[in-house]
């Protein structure tokens, strides 16, 4: 969950990122963002940042907001 409550996050053993908006339209949004399994999550406190590892090695920071709206790219580390 995000620190509001208003979004709902989860990955999947496809690399993808699911994203469900809490009070919104009950179909997720759902963004493939690796070509591995989404192992974790981290939201910050802000609820602005998510930082996700994928494959067990691959760690990626995003801006959530444009990233769920398609536009951002992450900055890998």
């Amino acid at each position: 969950f995000t620190p509001d409550g208003s979004r709902l996050l989860a990955g999947d053993e496809d690399g993808r990122l699911w994203c469900w908006e809490l009070g919104g339209p009950a179909r997720p949004t759902v963004r493939t963002i690796s070509a591995a399994a989404v192992n974790r999550l981290v939201i910050s406190e802000d609820g602005q940042t998510l930082l996700t590892v994928s494959g067990g090695s691959r760690i990626a920071v995003w801006r959530l907001g444009p990233m769920l709206a398609g536009g951002d790219r992450p900055k890998p580390w």
